[in-house]
């Protein structure tokens, strides 16, 4: 394939260090000197990833709530009330989620018919162990937005780890 593109609102979300570096890379690996940007319709991202977390919520709590609520098993605070959360995703809210869902399917659809997405898999380093709940939140929800798209398209998602000869920046890039 060559026509790779990536996707403006996508490359917007990457750290401004490493969005440049993150092009060279993607560029050097995919032997071209120009990949086109594209862009998607106004705060599509943001949609997406409100469809791609109440789908998620409520077929996590269909899949785990009964027990976490019989077991009440020890974990982490913060993860066990972002699954207990799930819970308040009802069926109506869910099954309006998988209807536009397949509104967006079909919009990815026609996007790639010819059209291979590049897309940074998360938005910069991993935070630091000890950084607050707020900057750990603000991490997940940065990454969702970016992976949201193959999630919620039913697209497939290849993460290819790469770096540029003489650079300390180490990337991946997801197709």
């Amino acid at each position: 394939p060559e026509n790779f593109v990536f996707v403006k609102e996508c490359m917007s979300i990457l750290d401004r260090e490493l969005l440049q570096p993150f092009v060279d890379t993607t560029e050097m690996f995919l032997a071209t000197d120009k990949i086109e940007t594209i862009t998607l319709p106004e705060n599509a991202l943001e949609q997406w990833a409100k469809l791609f977390d109440a789908i998620r919520a409520f077929e996590a709590w269909q899949q785990h709530g009964a027990w976490v609520q019989s077991v009440s098993p020890r974990m982490a605070e913060p993860i066990k009330n972002r699954l207990l959360a799930c819970s308040a995703t009802t069926r109506p809210e869910y099954d309006e989620a998988c209807r536009q869902r397949e509104k967006v399917i079909e919009f990815l659809k026609e996007l790639l018919r010819d059209r291979i997405l590049c897309v940074p898999p998360i938005w910069n380093y991993p935070p630091a162990r000890a950084a607050s709940e707020v900057d750990l939140a603000s991490n997940r929800r940065k990454n969702l937005l970016l992976y949201s798209i193959a999630s919620l398209g039913g697209l497939p998602q290849i993460v290819i780890p790469l770096s540029l000869p003489d650079s300390e920046h180490k990337f991946a890039i997801s197709l």
